[in-house]
């Protein structure tokens, strides 16, 4: 029960004996983030980052086996980040190539089949 009774501090806090309340150092600091996040530039960023960034975050974390980074200090943690965006954009580049192989040999196969398709529609339309 509280110290003071009465329903509004039952209602407030409960079973508890005391309601705590915690204000930060850093206070104007965190209200000035959230204006900027809540501006319509700091909405548009949002989107952006969420649309470039976090996907490939994503990929690093969940199919690259980033999830931790064993290493001691910023600038080693810093080379495993390197080392996998390498790997990351190498594993895009293959893709792209791979795809666009594929592309080249339909077509070449589409090309190479339209002569003859010519030629057996004009052979078969003499006789």
């Amino acid at each position: 029960m509280p110290p003071w009774p009465g329903p509004i501090a039952a209602a407030c806090i409960g079973k508890q004996h005391q309601k705590r309340i915690d204000v930060t150092v850093y206070r104007a600091q965190y209200e000035h983030m959230i204006e900027r996040l809540n501006s319509s530039k700091g909405q548009y960023m949002k989107k952006k980052r969420q649309a470039l960034v976090e996907p490939v975050l994503g990929t690093l974390i969940n199919f690259l086996g980033l999830k931790k980074v064993n290493t001691r200090g910023i600038s080693l943690a810093h080379k495993v980040f390197l080392l996998s965006a390498a790997s990351y954009n190498l594993k895009k580049y293959l893709n792209y190539i791979r795809r666009k192989r594929m592309a080249m040999a339909l077509a070449l196969k589409q090309a190479l089949h339209e002569p003859m398709l010519i030629f057996y529609q004009w052979y078969f339309q003499k006789t």
